[in-house]
């Protein structure tokens, strides 16, 4: 049943991560997640996450053969 080919789900995980960088870079351009010495946090989920979709692409493309 499942019809995808590795180079469509490649680029679902390569746009997911594109996606997911693009909001963490939005949040951090508005001062929303940053690293503040008097309240010690920093959105590092999402970087993760963006992180995380750009390797899992590169594992599909590499299975298909192409980058």
């Amino acid at each position: 049943m499942n019809n995808m080919k590795n180079e469509d789900i490649a680029l679902l995980f390569r746009t997911l991560g594109q996606i997911l960088y693009n909001q963490d870079k939005i949040n951090k351009h508005f001062g929303i997640n940053k690293c503040d010495s008097e309240w010690g946090w920093e959105d590092s989920t999402t970087d993760e996450y963006s992180n995380q979709c750009f390797r899992a692409a590169d594992e599909y493309a590499d299975d298909e053969g192409y980058y």
